[in-house]
């Protein structure tokens, strides 16, 4: 005789890989990307909009974007970040 559980297992949720810097967006605000791994049985899209992260010790709830890219999905974040700022002419 066998017997299954469902159990909760955190190593079966998507999970963002490393958090690349990209360019500025805006004065003050760098995006910041990942790859989200390891989505299954739901929408590739609906995975990325409920995934929280945590970047340069800013908590996000979830991504300011998310877009499908070859055969990955990315997670796109605006992150407050001073080197962004405005350029003055000379």
């Amino acid at each position: 005789m066998w017997g299954e559980f469902d159990v909760p297992d955190e190593s079966c949720r998507p999970y963002w890989g490393d958090f690349k810097a990209d360019s500025c967006t805006g004065v003050g605000v760098r995006q910041f990307s990942s790859v989200l791994y390891n989505i299954k049985d739901i929408k590739w899209e609906d995975a990325c909009w409920q995934m929280p992260a945590l970047i340069q010790g800013v908590q996000f709830e979830r991504p300011n974007r998310c877009r499908i890219a070859g055969q990955h999905m990315w997670g796109e974040f605006d992150v407050p970040d001073s080197s962004c700022g405005p350029i003055y002419p000379d």
